[in-house]
């Protein structure tokens, strides 16, 4: 029973990405991304099937956390991708800035240093350390689930942890500048809504890990398999479509790339989660799970 229902949650969301491709390919226009075929309540309607999914799986998993505490190999894996993207990202937002840097600090003026610094270098070096922050939080959450005993918590405590979570709030910060999107541009709405839904899930996962005496378990689970459904399937397909034909820089389809393994990282942790034998067993507070 266990294994059918994570069968079938992956192959949704492999169709989901099936049908992403197929609509992003053939079936939205690529420079303003209005439908050509198909109407829009189609493609919110598919989003929001896939969310109830969600919504119905994690009701399969108890409301305690007991599983937060164990090893999760799977789950370990998925940490270090998305370490390794959060790297990569980095390290590509602080190479953008050296030149101007040099200049930088070649420049006796103050004013152009400033000037420079506001305009050119500014949000670059600061999202490219907090990427690698980032990067550092999840390699340890990725060595805690590869060696996890009940009781335990990630490395560096709760504080460190949710700083891996500046670089989205940035990230977030800039795609609602940068993004003024109708309603009828679905997938530049979703890029506005993923990265929102990897917030909200990596919040719940740091509520798991550190309080699982909350008994929060089963809303972590719809959290990760929406973040999944949402990031990985939808986004980083759109992004990675968009980007082979030249209308997505490299920078935006590494944070792409971070909301999808985010996604990953959802996917893992809530199939770890799901287990309809434990319906109706008691969580850690002594609290019935159904």
């Amino acid at each position: 029973m266990k294994k059918s229902i994570q069968s079938l949650l992956i192959l949704a969301g492999l169709g989901a990405a099936g049908m992403c491709w197929l609509d992003v390919t053939y079936w939205i226009d690529p420079i303003s991304g209005f439908p050509q075929m198909g109407g829009i309540l189609v493609r919110y309607g598919a989003l929001a099937a896939l969310c109830l999914l969600a919504v119905v799986a994690s009701m399969l998993s108890a409301r305690g956390t007991a599983a937060s505490g164990q090893k999760n190999n799977w789950s370990a894996v998925a940490s270090g991708l998305c370490g390794v993207a959060y790297t990569i990202a980095g390290a590509f937002r602080l190479a953008t800035v050296i030149p101007a840097l040099q200049t930088i600090i070649q420049s006796a003026d103050r004013k152009l240093w400033q000037e420079l610094f506001r305009t050119n270098c500014g949000p670059d070096v600061l999202m490219g350390v907090l990427a690698l922050l980032s990067a550092w939080t999840l390699f340890a959450q990725c060595d805690f689930w590869h060696t996890a005993k009940a009781g335990d918590s990630p490395v560096g405590g709760i504080y460190f942890a949710a700083s891996g979570m500046l670089y989205l709030c940035g990230m977030a910060f800039e795609r609602f500048l940068a993004h003024t999107s109708s309603m009828y541009r679905v997938y530049h709405i979703v890029q506005l809504l993923s990265v929102m839904i990897g917030l909200v899930f990596v919040l719940s996962l740091l509520r798991v890990c550190f309080f699982p005496e909350t008994g929060r378990g089963r809303s972590c689970t719809r959290n990760g398999l929406i973040c999944f459904y949402v990031c990985t399937c939808c986004e980083l397909v759109f992004s990675t479509v968009q980007w082979t034909r030249g209308y997505v820089p490299m920078g935006d389809l590494l944070n792409s790339v971070i909301l999808g393994m985010t996604g990953l990282l959802g996917l893992t942790y809530s199939l770890h989660q799901i287990d309809p034998s434990t319906v109706g067993e008691k969580d850690v507070s002594g609290r019935m799970s159904t």
